[in-house]
């Protein structure tokens, strides 16, 4: 060993106290350290309580419209769906029965004329006791004349409705109108929601005067029979 470093005098060392050399500035620093760590933590904890509250609050109310928004939606759709459905529903009802009163025109043909025929010949025998010697080929031609009247006085019927109910009629069912030769007629006089159809022969009364005269008359006539 270098005898320097034996000739120097070597004291035992022995650490001090802690807090005899501890400096007395940094123990506040420290604490007054951790108090601002402890409220920033708090204030952080606040904020995000806040902000997630804020966060609910929007999401609810998100929630809430685009609820109500697609019901409404859906209800809208479905409701539109089932008017779509009705309308298509009216128009066929509706071209059913214009089919239907053309058919029963066209359906004026040989064969009622040759019913009517024999309704004749019936009735002459009941009244004469015997059958009449009669000329068919007469009787047929008179007959034909007179269903071709009819069918032409009935082959351009009139519709009389409220004018103010035109626009939707002629939107509605107006191709089907014009279709089968029926004129609409404005008449100021009707009610709003009826209507009536007239031919050279006769009428169809759908007025809700007509209905109720009708449901008069039924009563009237069932109170008679009680009496």
């Amino acid at each position: 060993m270098n005898n320097s470093i034996k000739k120097k005098n070597w004291k035992h060392w022995s650490p001090d106290s802690l807090s005899s050399h501890h400096p007395k500035h940094i123990l506040p620093q420290r604490l007054s350290i951790i108090k601002n760590t402890s409220i920033n933590i708090d204030k952080q904890k606040k904020l995000t309580k806040k902000m997630l509250k804020k966060y609910l609050k929007g999401y609810k109310i998100g929630f809430d419209q685009g609820y109500k928004s697609g019901w409404f939606q859906g209800f809208n759709s479905i409701t539109q769906s089932h008017f779509n459905n009705y309308e298509k529903y009216l128009k066929i009802y509706f071209l059913n029965i214009l089919k239907e009163f053309n058919k029963s025109i066209d359906d004026l043909d040989s064969k009622v004329e040759l019913k009517i025929l024999k309704i004749i010949v019936t009735i002459s025998k009941i009244i004469f006791s015997k059958t009449l010697l009669i000329n068919t080929t007469i009787i047929l031609d008179k007959i034909k004349n007179i269903i071709q009247c009819i069918k032409n006085s009935l082959k351009n019927p009139k519709l009389f409705i409220h004018p103010l109910k035109r626009k939707l009629i002629e939107e509605k069912f107006g191709t089907l109108l014009k279709l089968y030769n029926w004129k609409l007629i404005d008449d100021m006089k009707i009610n709003i929601n009826s209507c009536y159809i007239l031919t050279d022969e006769g009428e169809v009364d759908a007025t809700v005067e007509r209905c109720w005269n009708e449901i008069e008359s039924i009563l009237l006539l069932r109170n008679d029979k009680k009496i």
